[in-house]
């Protein structure tokens, strides 16, 4: 039995402003991200130092060739089905300078396996020589898609900061 004008009415009404009220006033996901100091390695490298954490790789893109090389980290967050990342906020932070000097090698241009002819690529002073933390942003927004139906967003995380003129090393906890 097909239905009067009315209900079908009150049926488009009803799905608009659910639609409309999910998208105006979405849910915000909470993360914290904590790490004990003592996770941190480090090792040095032709008079370079390499700073890393377990399940962090570093930043390698071949566009920041010459700035320091970071941990950076992925975390992959299950939200859901229609919900849409506008942003990313840090709500709290704790931060801590490590006692010693630090001079962080640089990211380097991919090479092949076995072709040790590739050349370096030296530190660039603009940023060696600045007073700033690098990389600057604790977290970013990265990408946001479909894996078998579940809607997945990526966050980048900066937890480890580097004032390269100081050679100094924070860290900084998201909480």
């Amino acid at each position: 039995m097909q239905a009067s004008s009315p209900q079908k009415t009150l049926l488009f009404l009803f799905l608009f402003i659910v639609c409309y009220s999910f998208k105006t006033f979405a849910d915000t996901k909470t993360i914290t991200l904590n790490y004990n100091e003592n996770d941190i390695s480090y090792y040095t490298q032709d008079n370079f130092d390499i700073i890393s954490l377990p399940e962090f790789s570093h930043l390698s893109d071949s566009l920041l060739a010459g700035e320091p090389m970071m941990p950076v980290g992925t975390i992959r967050v299950l939200l859901p089905f229609g919900m849409e990342v506008s942003s990313v906020r840090i709500i709290s932070t704790v931060e801590t300078t490590l006692k010693g000097e630090y001079y962080i090698f640089p990211i380097q241009y991919p090479k092949i396996i076995g072709d040790e002819n590739g050349e370096f690529v030296e530190p660039k002073e603009e940023i060696y020589s600045s007073e700033e933390n690098y990389p600057g942003k604790l977290a970013e927004f990265f990408y946001q898609g479909y894996f078998r139906e579940y809607n997945i967003a990526e966050i980048l995380v900066y937890p480890i900061q580097y004032v390269p003129a100081h050679r100094e090393i924070r860290t900084i906890k998201l909480l």
